[in-house]
């Protein structure tokens, strides 16, 4: 009776699996505080070739693991971006973890590196980090992401509620969307599944985001370089211990870009920073080979751009020290867009 039970309830899970495959949906994990926690605690290692990524969703996005992985096997990269806030209490966090020995590497932004608030965001994953999670806690939520990654039935944007009140509301089913969030926090894009009319929309509400939270004169150059250093005795104690930081500003769309060009001229600003910085430094607005990249949205690499762009960027962290040559890395340059997420 059991075994018949159990046949029966595995082939109804497997036929719904199987349903909203066809209808294109994939995998998709719930990123949250647990998940996040997971990997903050991978990344407090002695170990000099551990990475950690820090930022908001643009290095979510932009950077592909995979490629990463393929290029140097021998490190172990963590994922520790987290969308709509800026990454200095992670960068914080970790330069007080006196096991952190490896390499930071961050995405900023003129108004990031000015961030004062105490309200980010990030600094309610670092204190759950530190006050609420154990291994076993990090664990399962570990092995939970792992199951959300292999089977389309356990994502939220499907629960019996959800569908429920998308039956109500438009009398069908979720459809398909084009974001993905993968088991190991990377945010996947696929902007060819996005209506045009939909994606000039978004396209535009960011304009307008950037034209409002980077006005002409929002800082002025003296002001915003001696806050923007404020972080320099952190960097330091991570360079001590062995390790090393890297910011990076990452590909934007044109218009988005020269929104923030006028309110914080590059030469002002950035260039000045630069010179003060004991971080490495990398601008993708300034290099050939990352200038190419462009963000539809304003802000985020479509899916199938991000393999290409991090074997670039990784080409330019060989180039500045950061990563050992990798033969593996000079072959997959060479190679052609991957198909987009089917």
């Amino acid at each position: 009776m059991w075994l018949l039970v159990l046949l029966l309830t595995g082939s109804l899970l497997g036929g719904v699996e199987l349903y909203w495959r066809i209808g294109g949906h994939l995998p998709r994990v719930k990123d949250d505080k647990p998940l996040w926690a997971y990997y903050r605690q991978r990344a407090s290692s002695a170990d000099t070739q551990t990475v950690a990524l820090l930022g908001a969703s643009e290095i979510q996005t932009g950077f592909s693991l995979e490629t990463f992985s393929k290029s140097f096997p021998d490190y172990q990269v963590n994922q520790l971006g987290i969308s709509g806030t800026g990454p200095l209490p992670a960068l914080r966090d970790l330069a007080n973890d006196e096991n952190f020995r490896g390499v930071i590497i961050c995405a900023i932004n003129p108004k990031t590196l000015a961030d004062k608030d105490p309200r980010n965001l990030q600094n309610s994953f670092v204190h759950y980090y530190h006050t609420q999670t154990t291994l076993n806690s990090r664990l399962n939520r570990r092995w939970g992401a792992r199951l959300e990654n292999s089977l389309v039935l356990l994502s939220d944007r499907l629960s019996l509620q959800s569908c429920l009140h998308a039956w109500q509301g438009y009398h069908a089913f979720p459809g398909p969307i084009e974001r993905y969030m993968t088991d190991e926090r990377e945010l996947r894009i696929d902007f060819s599944k996005m209506a045009p009319a939909r994606l000039s929309d978004l396209h535009a509400r960011r304009l307008d985001y950037f034209a409002k939270n980077y006005p002409p004169g929002i800082y002025k150059p003296a002001p915003w370089l001696e806050t923007a250093l404020r972080i320099e005795p952190e960097i330091e104690k991570i360079q001590r211990r062995g390790g090393q930081v890297v910011w990076v500003r990452f590909p934007l769309d044109a218009q988005a870009d020269a929104l923030i060009e006028k309110s914080t001229p590059h030469a002002e600003f950035w260039d000045r920073f630069v010179t003060q910085t004991k971080a490495i430094t990398i601008d993708c607005h300034t290099l050939p080979e990352l200038a190419t990249f462009s963000a539809p949205d304003t802000t985020h690499l479509d899916c199938r751009d991000a393999p290409r762009f991090t074997a670039a960027l990784l080409k330019q962290l060989v180039r500045k020290g950061v990563l050992p040559p990798s033969k593996t890395l000079v072959a997959m340059e060479e190679k052609p867009y991957p198909p987009p997420l089917e």
